[in-house]
């Protein structure tokens, strides 16, 4: 099976969430995971709050997936700066204005203290409720941060999904 990757392309909104190196958001977050830039582009948050958040949408993929398994948001991120505890971030793949397809939290303990990929998993049946792949975005949130002193930075988001495999089906439909 081969995966496509599909990148961020937008920013709806960022609240509470710094953009460095470009802007807006997206344009920070933009890269893919295997080849961010680490700290030359990012968003971080120092606010943990309810309205911390980034929502981002991302490109229509090159084709649109024709299984609903292997489908994943990823997303690196890192710590910085804190004493005690690990900060929470909450990590959403959103179809339209609101409605979540698929959502997570994940608390960033030691092994974030460089960047690391958080992958969201989605299963088959939240894939199968997806209507319309150009109308997707990825919502980063920052929700609770057990002292005042950490900052959560993310510095690539992509959604990846199956991508059809021509010569396979090139091949059964000649025979």
């Amino acid at each position: 099976m081969v995966i496509q990757k599909t990148q961020l392309n937008g920013t709806v909104s960022q609240t509470r969430w710094t953009s460095v190196g470009d802007t807006p958001a997206h344009a920070c977050v933009d890269e893919g995971v295997d080849t961010n830039d680490g700290d030359t582009t990012y968003i971080f948050s120092i606010l943990a709050s309810a309205a911390s958040i980034a929502k981002m949408t991302l490109a229509t993929p090159a084709e649109i997936p024709v299984s609903n398994d292997n489908h994943s948001v990823v997303v690196t991120l890192k710590r910085l700066s804190g004493i005690t505890g690990s900060p929470t971030v909450d990590i959403s793949l959103i179809e339209g204005i609101s409605t979540v397809r698929a959502t997570m939290s994940e608390q960033l303990g030691s092994s974030f203290n460089s960047y690391a990929n958080k992958t969201l998993n989605l299963t088959p049946a939240e894939a199968a409720a997806i209507v319309d792949f150009a109308d997707l975005s990825i919502w980063v949130k920052y929700t609770t941060n057990p002292d005042t002193l950490w900052e959560v930075r993310c510095t690539a988001a992509e959604y990846w999904s199956p991508r059809p495999h021509y010569p396979e089906i090139m091949l059964a439909s000649v025979a």
